[in-house]
């Protein structure tokens, strides 16, 4: 007996187990057939554990960096990746942070069914990564698990109806319906940019993006991983010049120092495509195991979706925002230098994502000029907030990244203010 219950309890003390019992559960509740769910709970258990696997990977790439760009600089230097944070939290919270993925599924499903916001937010690596924040936020107050684990959950699962509901008007000019909203936690920065493209833009019938012409190499720009190793490259070769060879080489070795640059950025591509990779097979088994329930207990249930759905209503709009939100978080930068504050490297990968979807907000409500203003603006205010809460993450022992999108470090910084609050922070 004793034997049992140590097996157990080491398997219900593992991450990638409770994820994989989400789906477990999830296929059993369908009835699905016993291949469908052995496949199903062990594919979701190896894509976590591949998940975790690309942290480590990001972790020895991070490391060496900060260093170099504290030499160069004096500055900290932080690249903001929520999979690399999530990944990170997980050795340490991983269980805390699988209970609230999973209980804040269920809560957003009760939701949907008992209030008038029917959204079943559908982003499952989204859920995972505010799972990791609220679980980092609030054991770093001193709370016990279990109230971790239910503070955590009720976040997630309010979360999770209130920000698709918050975005839908905008979505609703984007999409011309109902027929999905948004399901992606840098909600805020998109509400943002509609209001700008509101503000500061013209006509959004006259003055679309879908009436420019880009030139076809243009596209290149449209391959966000390889975008992601070229930007850390240049980041991590400008910081060694400054650093200067010797110091470089303490971590480059014989390595001529913009050769070892080059591929230190495409390690850090490598580890984000390992973590996606992790995170795709677990939400493959995730996310239609939950769906198919979902759709029983909330009959008029809308699907919020992740933020590159929209990017077929307005793909100029994509490109139009990936040089935007590049520019606002060089704006950002260079405030960060002058004021001492934690610096947050530009990132390729959010311009094309978070930029490229701002700027579809943007040219719902102003066109091409709201487009652009929406991007900028939003790459501003993101890596603002970044900066913000890392100081927190940094006093934890989370150095060389945070978390990427405004709403978790919004969430971040509110969990930590009310701790304060109260004498826990």
């Amino acid at each position: 007996m004793d034997l049992m219950m140590n097996i157990l309890t080491s398997l219900i003390s593992q991450a990638a187990v409770l994820v994989a019992l989400m789906s477990f559960i999830g296929l059993i509740a369908q009835k699905a057939p016993f291949e469908r769910v052995m496949t199903g709970t062990l594919k979701t258990f190896l894509g976590f554990l591949v998940m975790s696997q690309g942290g480590t990977i990001i972790t020895g790439m991070l490391n060496p960096l900060n260093e170099i760009m504290m030499e160069a600089f004096h500055i900290q230097g932080v690249i903001p990746v929520n999979e690399a944070i999530s990944a990170i939290a997980a050795e340490q919270f991983g269980t805390q942070m699988a209970l609230i993925a999973f209980f804040g599924l269920i809560l957003n499903m009760i939701l949907a069914r008992i209030t008038r916001f029917k959204y079943i937010f559908l982003s499952g690596h989204h859920t995972i990564f505010m799972g990791a924040l609220t679980s980092v936020m609030l054991s770093a107050l001193g709370l016990e698990p279990v109230v971790v684990v239910v503070i955590g959950t009720i976040i997630v699962g309010v979360l999770s109806v209130i920000t698709p509901a918050i975005s839908m008007p905008f979505m609703r000019k984007v999409t011309g319906g109902d027929t999905i909203a948004m399901g992606h936690w840098a909600t805020t920065s998109y509400v943002v940019a509609g209001f700008a493209g509101k503000l500061l833009g013209g006509d959004p019938e006259t003055t679309s993006t879908e009436k420019l012409e880009f030139p076809k190499w243009m596209s290149f720009f449209r391959e966000p991983v390889l975008l992601m190793g070229i930007g850390v490259f240049l980041v991590t070769v400008i910081s060694c010049i400054f650093a200067g060879a010797p110091f470089v080489a303490k971590y480059a070795g014989d390595t001529n120092m913009v050769v070892w640059a080059f591929i230190q950025g495409f390690t850090f591509s490598a580890g984000v495509t390992v973590i996606l990779t992790g995170v795709r097979m677990i939400l493959a088994e995730l996310v239609p195991a939950f769906k198919g329930i979902a759709e029983k207990i909330v009959p008029d249930a809308i699907p919020a979706l992740d933020c590159p759905t929209v990017f077929t209503f307005a793909p100029n709009a994509v490109l139009v925002g990936f040089f935007a939100y590049t520019i606002g978080q060089l704006i950002a930068f260079f405030i960060f230098l002058q004021l001492g504050m934690t610096v947050i490297v530009p990132t390729l990968l959010h311009s094309f994502f978070m930029g490229g979807t701002a700027a579809v907000f943007g040219n719902a409500t102003g066109g091409k000029r709201g487009a652009f203003f929406g991007a900028l603006i939003a790459g501003i205010l993101n890596n603002i907030l970044c900066s913000m809460l890392f100081p927190v993450f940094g006093s934890l022992g989370f150095s060389g990244t945070t978390f990427a999108d405004t709403d978790f470090s919004i969430i971040g910084l509110l969990i930590y203010s009310i701790g304060k609050m109260f004498g826990l922070a």
